[in-house]
């Protein structure tokens, strides 16, 4: 498989899309767990319940994957069915994952993780009227905007002025 322009661009967004789950998890509930399970006074079902938030989020991470290879395979194609739900149900399942780990753990579920699904899932009917680079662009984006927002309300709980 030869090396192109469109190639490359699929491989740096999948690269950042990587990235931002990442960042996402390891800066999220993910990075309090721990401690959260040592101090709930339900540390069974906390226990208990956790390894399905994680499974979402492995789903949608493996999902999201096989989309992002499908796409660095060809970029400027149309994308079927199946690529449309591995890349937008992926980004779907790893935020569906990521706000029940967020209400397991902080107790909360964050808007901009119900935002950023519902944002996956209303572009499923524009999906086949774009280029394979361009739904993984913005399956791309959406986590993108999740994790602004996250950075936003993470300095502000912490004291810290917003980034510019």
């Amino acid at each position: 498989m030869p090396f192109n322009l469109g190639r490359l661009s699929a491989f740096a967004i999948a690269f950042v899309a990587a990235v931002l789950l990442w960042w996402s998890y390891a800066r999220g509930a993910g990075a309090r767990l721990r401690s959260a399970i040592e101090r709930s006074p339900h540390r069974y079902r906390l226990v208990q319940t956790n390894p399905y938030a994680h499974w979402l989020m492995v789903v949608g991470v493996v999902g999201l994957a096989a989309g992002f290879e499908r796409i660095i395979k060809h970029p400027a194609e149309r994308p079927e069915a199946v690529l449309t739900a591995l890349t937008l149900g992926g980004v779907a399942l790893f935020l569906i994952g990521r706000a029940t780990l967020d209400h397991e753990v902080l107790g909360r579920i964050p808007l901009s993780h119900a935002v950023g699904v519902l944002a996956a899932v209303a572009l499923v009917p524009t999906a086949p009227h774009l280029p394979n680079l361009v739904l993984s662009l913005v399956a791309t984006l959406v986590v993108l905007g999740v994790a602004a927002v996250e950075l936003v309300r993470r300095q502000r709980e912490a004291g810290l002025p917003a980034p510019p």
